[in-house]
Formats: C-alpha cells, sequence, structure tokens
C-alpha cells in the first residue's frame, strides 16, 4: 500500500490515472466541483468534514461538517470498508484544501486501522508533506472510535 497527501490546487492539475482510491477529506466547495477525479483515479469517497477555521470562508454548502462523533463514526467505518476491499498494491491519494491537516489526520487514521502504530503513522505520513499539521480534533475522535471497534 503506498499513498500521497495532497492540496486540492494540485490534486486538481493531476492528469493521469495514478491512484485506486481517492479520499476527499473536506465538503464540496467552488474549487473542487470542477475536478474530473475519473482522469486520475478508479474510485473516491468524499468525507465532508471542516477545518473549523475554514468553514464560513471556503464552502457553499449550509450542512454543518464540523468534526463531531456521529460524523467521524460514518467516515471511520468508510476507512474500515476500504481496508477490507484493498491490496496491498493499493494506492491512495488523501487531499484536502491546503493537504496538510484534514487529509493528514485521516492518512494517520487509515494507517492506525491497517495496523501501525501511532507513532509509525505519524512518521509515515510526516514523510509525505511539507507541512504537517494534523487536525487535533479528528484525530482525537478517530482514535477513540477506532479504539471502540477493536475492543
Amino acid at each position: 500500500m503506498d499513498f500521497d497527501i495532497l492540496s486540492l490546487s494540485s490534486a486538481s492539475k493531476l492528469k493521469e490515472k495514478k491512484y485506486d482510491c481517492t479520499i476527499i477529506c473536506l465538503p464540496e466547495c467552488e474549487q473542487d466541483i470542477n475536478i474530473d477525479y475519473s482522469l486520475f483515479s478508479s474510485s473516491f469517497i468524499r468525507l465532508p468534514i471542516w477545518d473549523v477555521e475554514c468553514k464560513p470562508i471556503l464552502f457553499f454548502k449550509t450542512e454543518d461538517f464540523t468534526p463531531s462523533y456521529e460524523n467521524m463514526s460514518v467516515y471511520i467505518k468508510q476507512l474500515f470498508n476500504i481496508k477490507e476491499s484493498m491490496t496491498d498494491d493499493t494506492r491512495f491519494l488523501f487531499h484536502c484544501y491546503l493537504g496538510q491537516s484534514r487529509s493528514v489526520a485521516f492518512a494517520i487514521l487509515f494507517l492506525e486501522i491497517l495496523g501501525f502504530s501511532q507513532y509509525e503513522a505519524e512518521k509515515r505520513v510526516k514523510s509525505k508533506v511539507d507541512i504537517y499539521q494534523p487536525n487535533a480534533l479528528i484525530l482525537k475522535l478517530g482514535r477513540d472510535i477506532i479504539k471502540e471497534r477493536k475492543i
């Protein structure tokens, strides 16, 4: 399994089919509704969630995508479902608006779902990004939910 983490602007420039699954870690926004994900990914899922600081500025939907136990439970379940259908050579792309907070947090959580320790997951993700600022609330909620699922 391999993965990349990109910003929205970098993901929008991709033109060749490179990924088996793209995990979009943001609600629909004006900058991403015109991206044709099928150009570079065989499948994609959207985990619509805000970085609390940017929600009123970037997103035109009225739904509340603030990280919560309820929406994170749904997203973690989706990540477990992806785990069940992947192979050793599956390639993933995680992306959010800037590629440094939400996508970083979800990449860490996904690696932990795959069995990596917290330390190893964070180390692997750090090696993939220039700016490493995982969303602390997403990580805390996600880790709590993952721990509950494993009990």
